[in-house]
This record gives C-alpha cells, structure tokens and sequence, in this order.
C-alpha cells in the first residue's frame, strides 16, 4: 500500500544526481526485510526500521522531501507532521490528501496515470530548482497551520455545543 519498494527503486536510478541526498525510510511495516534485501551495500539508502518520536522528528528536520506514494489513504498525519519541519510532501493524489494539498503550490501531488515516471521528475525537479521548492516549503508551512489539534478540537467543540 506505501510503496517503498517503489521509493527505492526510482531513489537508485536518481542517486548520483549531485543534489541527491540519501533516503531515510521509516518502519518495520511487512515490506522490511524484502527492502534490506533490495538494497545490502547502499551507502545512500537507510532502513531505519522502527523510529521514536524523537527520533522520528530528527529525521524530519534534517530532510527536505517526503516521498509517500500510497495507493489508498485517508489523512496521513505524516504529511503535515513533515510539513511543520519544512519537508516538501510528494505524495500520491487521492481525496483526503488533496484536501491538505495544491499540485506545486504546497506539495506535489503524484497522479497515478505514468505513476513512477512523475514521481522521478517531480524529485528531480524538486532538488534542481531551489526558488520552486523553496516556494512550495513556505505555503505548505502556512497551509499545515489550518490543521492543527487545537483547531480541530476547537472546530469539534463548536459543531457540538
């Protein structure tokens, strides 16, 4: 359902473009040992397996994008929780999600027609041009604001009282 095999197969193909970093991936979910399998002596790629919530927030700020290219999904607090740290969501375009996001104004929305092929250029043009990503950064930060606890309790309170 989230892919990582699919992460990690178009992260191989990108990483020796200069302005790629290393992938962090998060979880001991079913996929885990087929994905260490897929990638044994990768000095880019990390299986980080299952992750505190400190060490959760570490790996936010140090990252600049989040890929996340579920097939089916509600609303993943992965997204803003990475957006409140400055990561840039590129994410797969289903309904929950598009309620949070606008394609290149506050993440980068994935169809699935030509999935992997527009997943590869939006990481690509995501790292080459810093004034896109830079842009699409501060209108999520500002967009991830209308969805916080707080309003979302207030919000609750009034429609029941």
């Amino acid at each position: 359902n989230k892919r990582p095999d699919l992460v990690v197969k178009i992260f191989t193909r990108l990483m020796d473009h200069p302005k790629i970093g290393v992938l962090n991936i998060i979880g001991d979910g079913e996929l885990y040992h087929s994905l260490k399998k897929m990638i044994p002596n990768n000095e880019k790629i990390f299986l980080r397996g299952f992750c505190s919530r400190e060490e959760i927030d570490y790996f936010y700020s140090i990252s600049h994008i989040l890929v996340c290219p579920s097939r089916s999904e509600g609303f993943p607090k992965v997204i803003p929780e990475s957006i409140s740290f400055g990561c840039i969501p590129i994410v797969s375009s289903l309904d929950g999600i598009k309620d949070l996001l606008i394609h290149k104004k506050t993440g980068w929305l994935i169809d699935h027609k030509n999935f992997e092929i527009n997943l590869e250029q939006g990481i690509k043009e995501l790292v080459e041009n810093q004034k896109i990503s830079s842009m699409i950064s501060k209108n999520a930060m500002q967009k991830v604001k209308m969805f916080t606890y707080d309003k979302f309790k207030n919000s609750i309170y009034k429609f029941c009282f």
